[in-house]
């Protein structure tokens, strides 16, 4: 466990009795709290839906590069166009 944990599991939110305001310090320390979790659980998710994109993105042009050359021409794309395609970087769009 860090030293950061250890510090933060030692914090008792609820015993806190300050007053800042409107707001004790309790009810300001959990919101802060609160939109830092929730920030977290943004970024977290912002880079599950990132890879998924990339994953997809990847997947879809190695079927690109498969298809013969029948269903090239029935999709219109040239068999340069899909080879360029499938040549990207799984990042680039």
């Amino acid at each position: 466990m860090s030293t950061y944990q250890k510090r933060l599991d030692c914090i008792d939110i609820n015993s806190l009795n300050v007053t800042l305001g409107d707001k004790s310090a309790t009810e300001t320390i959990r919101g802060v709290l609160l939109d830092f979790g929730a920030a977290v659980a943004r970024d977290i998710a912002g880079v599950g839906q990132t890879l998924l994109t990339w994953q997809q993105r990847a997947s879809q042009r190695r079927h690109l590069a498969a298809l013969d050359a029948r269903l090239l021409h029935d999709t219109g794309i040239s068999r340069e166009d899909a080879l360029a395609e499938a040549r990207k970087p799984f990042w680039q769009a």
